[in-house]
């Protein structure tokens, strides 16, 4: 792979995943919002207790999902930026990326329903790909 075909796939990934993020931040409730500017605090990755919250405030908890065929995304990615393919520029509609890609209605109902009975107001995301649990002790 060149470099720059490399370079035209990690773009069309990002445009793909800011397109996806987007539709979240319509659906996503609160007004603190907490920017994560340099990933996760390896404290919390490691399970080490690193304080108590404090426990009169509520948080919103957005959950996103595996996606399905991620090799068969790869490879459509690839097909699709590649000029000398018959599929460059042969976009799927978002009813196709969800039947393609997303987890199946069965997979996201059986996780959505999980959550549904822990708290009241939990909230499906767009194609599948997100749960959304709101007001969170």
């Amino acid at each position: 792979m060149s470099g720059s075909f490399k370079f035209e796939k990690s773009l069309v990934i990002l445009v793909i995943a800011i397109f996806i993020l987007s539709s979240f931040t319509f659906l996503a409730k609160g007004s603190d919002l907490v920017e994560i500017k340099n990933g996760f605090d390896s404290r919390l990755l490691s399970g080490k207790v690193i304080g108590v919250p404090d426990l009169n405030i509520r948080i919103d908890v957005s959950i996103a999902l595996k996606l399905r065929n991620e090799k068969n995304l790869d490879n459509y990615l690839m097909e699709v930026e590649n000029p000398d393919s018959p599929m460059f520029h042969h976009f799927i509609s978002k009813d196709e990326f969800k039947n393609l890609y997303s987890p199946t209605d069965d997979e996201f109902n059986s996780v959505f329903k999980y959550f549904k009975d822990q708290w009241n107001d939990v909230t499906p995301g767009p194609y599948n790909l997100a749960i959304f649990i709101n007001d969170v002790p």
